[in-house]
């Protein structure tokens, strides 16, 4: 008589536990189980009497964030029948969906990055393989729920306009769903800088998947793709070279690479360094859009991997004012790799608002510094122009406009280590004497080249004379 009562018993318990969803402290709204703390899962009890029973039991995320459904049932045969497990969105629209079937105990079906809103289990017959009584047995669905901090995407996110904001420094992981999914990340940024993506993922390294893998772009609306690498799926982790950018809003994009698309979890960073004068501006393709530079001061530039803009490849255009006659110098460094005399880079002073070229100078891959021959010129404001010759380019450079020491002014002038005051007096006979016809290689031409005037007049003279004999600057 007690085994019966006993029994009795169970089945009421595991009756109200078929009808009642389980869940450890978990307020519920109209009916509807919350998710909101940052880790917390609903546990649903249930069974399909028959193959046409149909179980559903709805909650809501009070916050965007991680969901996985776990399946579990007790009763393990070989058959191939199975249970559909489906997350449907407020729309209506599938989510995930899996048929676990009923010789495996526990199933985890693919996770997924929600939005907060209302959602709804539904588990019925998965229609594979013949109906069978353990079907009927009851089953249990995990619900399990980590809420979104920043550290996940927020799906869907498949354009520039619901791209999920990502910060500075942090990882965010994403994960595309099919093989025309893409994921957009938006990056603001507040000031220019240097940015360097940094794109991980942890499936496990296979030989054989060298042919898929994702796509990694860095976007703007103006310039297009600022970065555009592909990275493959055997490459656990890759450093992405970084982009020297303005103020602004980007997006990183991400998508489906190769013969087979990739659905592990991946996370990007983008990380940040706060432009103070020792990058480049991009976009600087034209004189309108030039970084200014500081005589002295060194810039680091990468030419733009772009295919869209000009000559497949970036043209940077640098911007430096001079406050007096002066000569200068350009140095020009370079990471070493792949260095080949065959390609590499060509530098060009133009004076402003001028397009015929003051000095052009060849910068060779296999040389890592180089430096341009000595160059006066009068005060104004001049452009330098970085553009590439031979194949692309991706290396970093460091280029500097110099000013000549004086040392090396009097050798190049005089023809000696130190300046006399014959040499001044020289000097000043050889500018004051020119007549007025203007022809490369006579001395005219040379005296224009050192003053910036097509007629040297005294004041040019004066000036010389100064400057290298260190007279009063009252003199006149």
């Amino acid at each position: 008589m007690k085994q019966k009562i006993c029994a009795m018993v169970l089945m009421v318990i595991m009756l109200f536990m078929v009808l009642i969803p389980v869940s450890a402290n978990i307020p519920a709204t109209d009916g509807i189980q919350v998710l909101s703390a940052t880790n917390e899962s609903i546990t649903i009890w249930g069974s399909l009497p028959d193959a046409g029973s149909v179980n559903t039991r709805a909650f809501r995320l009070a916050q965007p964030g991680r969901v996985q459904i776990v399946f579990r049932h007790d009763t393990v045969s070989t058959s191939t029948a199975s249970r559909r497990v489906t997350l449907y969105n407020s729309d209506g629209a599938v989510v995930v969906s899996a048929a676990p079937r009923i010789n495996t105990r526990s199933t985890t079906l693919s996770h997924r990055f929600l939005p907060a809103g209302e959602y709804t289990v539904v588990v019925r017959f998965g229609n594979t393989g013949a109906w069978e009584s353990s079907l009927s047995e009851i089953y249990r669905v995990d619900v399990n729920f980590v809420a979104n901090t920043g550290q996940f995407e927020i799906t869907p996110n498949n354009t520039s306009t619901n791209a999920t904001p990502i910060r500075q420094g942090r990882a965010i992981t994403g994960r595309l769903l099919n093989a025309n999914d893409r994921g957009y990340f938006r990056l603001t940024l507040s000031r220019p800088g240097a940015v360097s993506l940094n794109f991980a993922h942890a499936h496990p390294q296979q030989n054989s998947e060298t042919n898929r893998g994702w796509n990694v772009q860095l976007l703007c609306n103006r310039f297009g793709a600022h970065i555009d690498q592909n990275v493959l799926q055997t490459s656990r982790n890759t450093n992405i070279p970084r982009v020297f950018l303005s103020a602004g809003t980007y997006y990183v994009r991400v998508s489906s690479w190769g013969v087979l698309q990739s659905t592990a979890d991946f996370t990007i960073t983008a990380n940040f360094t706060e432009n103070t004068g020792q990058f480049k501006i991009a976009p600087n393709q034209t004189r309108a859009d030039a970084t200014p530079i500081r005589i002295g001061q060194s810039v680091i530039g990468r030419l733009s991997q772009n295919p869209n803009v000009r000559d497949n490849n970036g043209v940077d255009f640098y911007r430096f004012t001079l406050t007096e006659m002066s000569e200068i110098q350009l140095d020009f460094r370079h990471e070493m790799r792949n260095g080949t005399d065959a390609r590499g880079w060509n530098l060009e002073i133009f004076r402003r608002n001028r397009p015929d070229i003051v000095q052009s100078t060849r910068v060779l891959s296999s040389q890592q510094r180089t430096t341009s021959e000595p160059l006066t010129l009068s005060r104004g404001n001049y452009y330098v122009r970085v553009s590439r010759y031979g194949a692309r380019l991706g290396n970093e450079y460091t280029l500097t406009v110099n000013f000549v020491e004086r040392s090396y002014v009097l050798g190049h002038v005089t023809g000696g280590s130190s300046i006399t005051i014959a040499d001044a007096l020289q000097i000043l006979r050889f500018l004051v004497g020119l007549n007025s016809y203007i022809e490369e290689g006579n001395d005219a031409w040379n005296a224009a080249r050192i003053t910036g005037h097509d007629q040297p007049v005294i004041a040019d003279a004066l000036a010389i004379l100064r400057y290298l004999v260190d007279l009063p600057s009252n003199l006149d």
